[in-house]
């Protein structure tokens, strides 16, 4: 079930130099996941299953303006704030029933309520060209990997929870749609540094029993990139 709505405004405010949107989100699903797998050799094999049931609830409110400063230049902001709420019950026929019993009965749980926003000032050079600044910050839901232990702590303890993950980046770029060459042409390019925090990913581990998939939560890291795509059209 997925919910979303959002109030636009019928009119422009303040002399028509605002726009403006605010509105709300809700998500409710389930998903189930059945994973047969096989260990051992072709003479000797251990058949085996995970399987799982993720419930997860996701609530938001959000809102965003732009406002024009002046006739080229013009500044955007928009603020949300989202609760989420997952769940994981492991079923009939998984591996972890037989040495967690309760966790076909008893599921594991994790919310997290968090901001996300955008500022953005763009500057209208000539009607053809745009140049913009951004700043942006987000998150990425925690949860539960079915594959591993379901021992409501992280992999670095020993369980199967992963936890959220939060961004923040900082975009400069140029957006240009005109026939300055005598044909449409539209290009876009920008530079962007990003700085993410508990960054979600999967890592494998030797055991005795084998490899292990491991959901982690690496402390942090820094991306740096550059963007560009062009196109023309001569007829």
């Amino acid at each position: 079930l997925r919910l979303e709505g959002a109030a636009l405004p019928l009119a422009k405010a303040l002399d028509g130099k605002l726009d403006f949107v605010v509105g709300a989100y809700y998500l409710n699903q389930k998903d189930t996941v059945v994973s047969n797998l096989t260990f051992g050799q072709p003479i000797f094999t251990f058949p085996f299953v995970y399987t799982a049931q993720w419930s997860t609830e996701s609530i938001a409110g959000f809102a965003q303006a732009s406002y024009k400063v002046t006739d080229r230049l013009s500044l955007t902001g928009g603020f949300r704030y989202t609760r989420d709420r997952t769940e994981i019950n492991q079923l009939p026929g998984s591996l972890w029933l037989g040495f967690f019993p309760d966790s076909g009965s008893v599921p594991e749980k994790t919310t997290a309520s968090k901001p996300s926003w955008t500022v953005t000032l763009d500057y209208q050079a000539t009607p053809e060209l745009m140049l913009y600044i951004a700043h942006r910050g987000s998150w990425r839901a925690g949860g539960y990997n079915y594959s591993v232990a379901p021992i409501n702590v992280t992999a670095a303890s020993g369980g199967n929870l992963y936890l959220p993950e939060t961004t923040q980046d900082i975009e400069i770029g140029l957006k240009y749609s005109g026939d300055g060459l005598g044909v449409p042409v539209t290009f876009n390019a920008d530079f962007y540094n990003q700085w993410v925090k508990d960054l979600q990913r999967a890592a494998y581990l030797l055991t005795p029993a084998g490899v292990s998939l491991l959901t982690v939560n690496v402390p942090k890291a820094q991306i740096r990139g550059f963007e560009f795509d062009a196109s023309v059209r001569p007829s």
